[in-house]
């Protein structure tokens, strides 16, 4: 007990490293970087939602979701590629979406996938070009 203990101890001290480009992001207040106790309580409580057993009642919607990609798949022609990691990464805001917010629009997930990539891109090329302050891109 008491290693498992110390194990996940070490795993939230460590997290806080391995987040720190994102804290501007999510800021400092975000599970991300919730340690102690308030981490384990955050955690637990996040978790309940989101258990095996929480989200059978999203099985339906999930069907319905895979049975439009699957009909949309079966409409290309066979030699053509399908841009998986782009169909899959929708696949996964639409479940989402579906399941935390009753999201049924396709726009709604469209606009905010379009959202999520500009910040995610402004994210990545923070890595090698830091924002600086003042600068137009830190004002956006």
């Amino acid at each position: 007990m008491c290693l498992i203990d110390h194990t996940n101890y070490n795993h939230l001290l460590m997290k806080t490293k391995l987040f720190k480009l994102f804290e501007p992001f999510y800021w400092g207040t975000s599970v991300m970087y919730a340690n102690g106790k308030d981490g384990r309580h955050r955690r637990y409580q996040y978790d309940k939602p989101l258990s095996h057993e929480s989200l059978k009642q999203y099985y339906s919607d999930f069907q319905e979701i895979a049975n439009e990609l699957e009909k949309k798949w079966s409409t290309l022609v066979k030699e053509e590629q399908i841009p998986l990691w782009q169909y899959m990464s929708d696949f996964a805001l639409k479940v989402v979406f579906r399941a935390m917010f009753g999201f049924k629009d396709d726009k709604e997930v469209l606009e905010f996938r379009r959202n999520y990539d500009t910040c995610w891109d402004d994210l990545e090329r923070s890595l090698t070009k830091p924002i600086q302050p003042g600068s137009q891109r830190q004002k956006k």
